[in-house]
Parts: structure tokens; sequence; C-alpha cells
């Protein structure tokens, strides 16, 4: 079994599968700054893979107001073979997307720099209010008909905001 940050998942290299999402368990539920970033560090992801991570359950009801994703170390622009960092309420297989990014470089962008935050764009207009008890997570995908590109040290940046009438 792993920990990070706060969430207990089985090893990777002890598996023969990655768990169904149901069947993560999620860290306790975290209690919110007001219009300050949470800085949420998910590892390492492999060339060619899809890898999702649970960020936080959201303890009242609030909003997400950006999101970036950063890897310490480079992330090259392909047009073939790239990602895409897509941001959920609830489980990537079956939710509601809140926001999205890629790397490829025939769409304006041109990779990802080292320690440089990689904005989500803008937050969709009804899945970016969260519920308390709403569960989100990222999936860190490669593109469809290429391999993806290995990220190093990865981390999403959180910027979560109250919401009147929140529990």
């Amino acid at each position: 079994m792993v920990t990070l940050n706060h969430l207990t998942v089985p090893d990777l290299h002890e598996l023969e599968s990655i768990p169904p999402f149901s069947e993560l368990r999620v860290p306790e539920r975290l209690h919110m700054l007001d219009n300050e970033w949470r800085v949420i560090h998910c590892g390492d992801v492999a060339q060619g893979t899809s890898e999702r991570f649970i960020l936080f359950v959201a303890a009242t009801k609030c909003e997400i107001v950006a999101c970036s994703i950063i890897s310490a170390a480079d992330v090259a622009g392909n047009d073939t073979n790239y990602n895409v960092y897509e941001l959920y309420d609830g489980d990537p297989a079956t939710a509601n997307l809140i926001g999205s990014v890629h790397t490829k470089a025939t769409a304006g962008t041109n990779g990802s720099s080292k320690f440089v935050a990689d904005s989500l764009g803008t937050m969709d207009a009804v899945h970016r209010i969260l519920a308390a008890g709403d569960v989100v997570a990222i999936l860190i995908d490669e593109d469809t008909g290429g391999t993806g590109l290995a990220m190093t040290d990865v981390s999403v940046m959180l910027k979560v905001v109250p919401v009147d009438g929140g529990e």
C-alpha cells in the first residue's frame, strides 16, 4: 500500500490492473482556505499510461475557480504523442468534466515546461460547483492513437472557494 496526500491505495507495482475508481480510498474531507491555491502532489506518470488521481473530497459546497498542472520535467509538444489532462467531479470514467488541456503541438500549445503551471482553462460553468462530499479527480491520459508522454513529479494546483449556502 502507498499513502500519498492522506490517500491510501495499493502500490501499482503490486497490482495486475488498476482497481476501479469505486474501490479507491479517498482522503478525509479537506477544509479549504478562501481563495488560496491548494497544491496536490500526484507522482510520476509513465509514458503510454493513463493515470487517475483523487485530489480531494469537498467538505462543503464550493467552486473550483482554477486548475493547473505542473511537472518537474519538460513535456515535449508533439502532434502525435501527447498528453491530455482532464479534471472531473467524480469518476473520470463516468463523471462530469470540469476542465481540460493537452500538450498537442498543432493545437496552439507546445508541450509543458518544467515547473511552469499549465492552466486547464476556464472551468465548466455547471460542473465546477461541487456539493459537500463530491470527489474531485484528475485523469492524465495518453492521446488517442499515440503513446503519450512521461511526466515527472506531477502536481495539481487548485483554487477552490466556498459557495454561499455551503454546509
